[in-house]
């Protein structure tokens, strides 16, 4: 893949349509049957009209490309049509569909025009058209300087949240009340009628309780030191309770997305997300969360404007 192409698909993932569109059109400047540029486009482009019509160029250099099939195919049932090409000015004025004409070093790159302080806008699809098919009126293509520190793509941060420590708390108390008084109600009967040393009994259940707390006290702790990360490009669970581990999920790796409330979180008005996913056993569940509708909705919306290669 092209570097310009790269780093266009990496502002994309970003969240930059206005940064790609440019690295984009200097990518197709390079090489216009770039199949990667025009189809990484299409979904930096605005308006339906111009993302059909970099499918379309997809399709011209590959056929029987099936994803820009499939697009282009819903496009035109929706009723989007190509736009409606212009005519443009003597073949001796222009060459491959732009000008012959090279600026001088002092010369404004759109030719005559005055120079101003406003930013050059993005080229339409028009002004990269290919010369293979009927000319549009074009302008000359702006220049991209791209960043060579930009190495890798910015990640952002879509969403964090926590589970709640309700739940777990509510449930770790009401076992150790329920451990107590089964101890409370058991020492008695059993000294009665047990032929057992009655210190070494006590401390056999005193046993029992401090690890019954310590268990639950296990549980809420791990439950604090929980969090779901959600980015423009992953969704991540995070666990802290002893060392700092991550668990990565690519977006583009998830298959469904369901929620549903038990019993306890209802109470709470809490909810449980999960995510069904390739190379995943079992669905992953983040249980306990207060905006759980907001988190499934955030993650079926992050997965659908993250663009699959």
């Amino acid at each position: 893949m092209n570097q310009l192409t790269q780093e266009g698909v990496a502002a994309l993932k970003a969240g930059d349509k206005e940064r790609a569109q440019k690295l984009f059109v200097a990518a197709l400047e390079e090489d216009n049957d770039d199949l990667q540029a025009w189809l990484w486009l299409s979904g930096a482009v605005e308006s339906d009209v111009d993302r059909l019509e970099c499918l379309e160029q997809v399709l011209r250099i590959d056929p029987l490309h099936a994803l820009a099939s499939k697009g282009a195919a819903q496009l035109r049932a929706r009723g989007v049509k190509p736009a409606e090409p212009v005519k443009t000015p003597p073949e001796e004025a222009f060459r491959d569909g732009y000008e012959t004409h090279e600026p001088e070093a002092d010369e404004h790159p759109f030719g005559d025009l005055e120079e101003t302080s406003e930013p050059a806008e993005v080229p339409t699809l028009a002004s990269i058209e290919p010369a293979a098919e009927e000319p549009r009126e074009k302008t000359q293509p702006i220049k991209v300087e791209v960043d060579a520190r930009a190495e890798h793509p910015t990640e952002k941060i879509v969403l964090k949240t926590k589970p709640s420590l309700m739940p777990v708390l509510t449930v770790g108390i009401l076992i150790v009340l329920l451990v107590v008084a089964l101890v409370a109600v058991v020492f008695p009967w059993a000294v009665t009628r047990l032929t057992v040393n009655p210190n070494l009994l006590f401390m056999s259940m005193l046993v029992v309780v401090a690890l019954t707390i310590a268990a639950v006290t296990v549980r809420v702790l791990q439950q604090q030191f929980t969090a779901y990360i959600l980015t423009n490009r992953r969704l991540i669970v995070e666990d802290s309770l002893v060392s700092r581990a991550q668990k990565s999920l690519p977006l583009d790796k998830i298959q469904g997305i369901s929620y549903r409330q038990n019993f306890i979180e209802r109470i709470f008005g809490l909810g449980t997300v999960m995510l069904a996913a390739n190379g995943e056993n079992s669905p992953i569940h983040m249980q306990d969360l207060k905006a759980y509708i907001q988190l499934a909705e955030q993650i079926e919306a992050a997965i659908e404007t993250h663009p699959r290669e």
